[in-house]
């Protein structure tokens, strides 16, 4: 195992034993679980912004202690490859526990792109406490490490128990359960059609069911979820090469985990083979095994609806320096879908999102923006309720209330009768290529490599070896 993850296993594994809360630690130790549940559960940069608001809080710092700042170097370590921000956070952490380990060097070579690359890509399609349905048009063949392959009829019902994974009742199998169409077309998993195989695999009383795929059809599963398929081909490339580097940064860093990637917006939305499109697969196919890189290191291409007419950079909103994820000037998202927003919003509805996220503080009286970045997009937001005084990122807090209702952390917002009114500029987080301005760029004739020379500045276009 790489060094590098092998201390952010570590740093994962020591944060799992924080000090037990008493009633005054409740608020900041709650958001300290959903945070830690993010990162364990793949979602890094969710994690991240949350440690951040716990962080720009002394008294809810001083609560988490040290285990709050191992967490974040761990990040800025393992999954960011930013020294300098990890090295900072770690600092801290040695302040409160004196003699603990230096930390460790960051494997640059873990990234490299110039590296063999796996294949396929391994997609968490469902992680259920309910038993799940998986069907396919011929006969299902089933295989685990202590059970012969057998076959099955067209459709199983699997359940995870503590013994293991039953399938249509039968005793316990020891996961994982290896699932396979045998005709060797698509599986369903609960009615929607994936290529590939399923595996099943039982944790604490859960049942994880991940697709394994090639990457090219994953990426055919990608683009029609993110882009529509009658955008042009330029838009669609450049959205191939930004998905499949994406992909990629994650099958390295996560290769001794269950999965590399979730199926949902917190990775990037893969809808299975439901539907096949000409215009996706001549994208894929166009750019295939190409991918974006800064000094020989994949670029981790995050991508969002709408800049606002201004990109944010990585460090503006999670803390991390990517040179290729600077901000921006971006005419071509101007005047398009999610650049400008309106809503409404009661006192109750924002107390009642606090308190799923953990943040028990009260009603919700005040939202006040205290710091705003160059983009405009709010950095600190001060949050005053019945019973106390808080800050928030504005992008937590769009996270927070709901990113279909809080569409970008670049907003302005009024009171007016018990009622908050937000308006504001953008959709998501913000951070590298705006797919509404790729769409501009592509109609004005641009082509994708222009594109991501836009939104990418500093990467370079390489091809991989797989």
């Amino acid at each position: 195992m790489r060094k590098s993850l092998m201390l952010f296993l570590l740093m994962c594994a020591c944060c799992a034993h924080r000090q037990p809360s008493s009633a005054g630690q409740a608020l900041s130790d709650a958001l300290l679980v959903r945070a830690d549940t993010y990162r364990a559960g793949c979602r890094y940069l969710e994690a991240l912004s949350l440690y951040r608001d716990i962080a720009m809080n002394p008294a809810w710092a001083e609560r988490a202690g040290a285990p709050l700042y191992l967490s974040m170097a761990g990040i800025y370590r393992g999954y960011l490859g930013d020294a300098a921000e990890a090295d900072l956070w770690y600092g801290r952490y040695q302040a409160l526990s004196p003699g603990s380990a230096a930390a460790t060097a960051i494997d640059t070579g873990a990234l490299a792109a110039d590296q063999p690359m796996p294949a396929c890509i391994r997609v968490l399609l469902a992680d259920s406490a309910d038993p799940v349905r998986i069907a396919s048009g011929s006969s299902l063949k089933i295989s685990s490490g202590t059970a012969a392959a057998g076959s099955a009829g067209p459709a199983i019902i699997c359940s995870a128990g503590t013994a293991g994974i039953r399938v249509n009742n039968g005793a316990p199998i020891d996961g994982p359960v290896r699932v396979t169409p045998a005709d060797g077309e698509s599986v369903s998993l609960d009615g929607k059609a994936y290529r590939g195989l399923l595996t099943l695999t039982a944790e604490k009383g859960r049942l994880l069911v991940v697709n394994h795929i090639p990457l090219e059809d994953y990426l055919c599963g990608v683009l029609p979820r993110e882009m529509a398929p009658s955008w042009p081909p330029e838009a669609l490339k450049a959205q191939a090469v930004a998905a499949r580097t994406y992909a990629l940064y994650h099958m390295l860093l996560r290769r001794t985990d269950a999965y590399d990637v979730l199926s949902t917006t917190s990775s990037q939305v893969y809808g299975g083979s439901e539907k096949d499109y000409p215009s996706v697969r001549s994208a894929v196919d166009a750019t295939r095994g190409l991918v974006l890189a800064e000094g020989g290191r994949l670029a981790l291409t995050l991508f969002h609806a709408n800049s606002g007419g201004m990109t944010e950079s990585c460090e503006n909103i999670w803390g991390g320096r990517l040179a290729y994820l600077s901000s921006v000037a971006d005419p071509f998202s101007k005047n398009r879908p999610g650049d400008a927003w309106e809503k409404t919003l009661t006192a109750e509805e924002i107390t009642a999102s606090c308190m799923q996220f953990g943040i028990a503080a009260g009603a919700v009286q005040e939202l006040a923006p205290v710091e705003r970045s160059v983009s405009g997009r709010i950095q600190k937001l001060k949050v005053v309720t019945d019973s106390q005084t808080f800050f928030l990122s504005g992008n937590s807090f769009r996270l927070i209330a709901g990113p279909g209702k809080i569409k970008g952390a670049n907003f302005d917002v009024q009171k007016q009768k018990g009622r908050f009114v937000f308006n504001g500029h953008g959709y998501g987080h913000g951070a590298g290529m705006s797919q509404w301005g790729a769409n501009a760029m592509a109609k004005k004739g641009f082509d994708y490599r222009a594109i991501l020379g836009q939104y990418y500045p500093g990467a370079q276009i390489v091809s991989i070896v797989q």
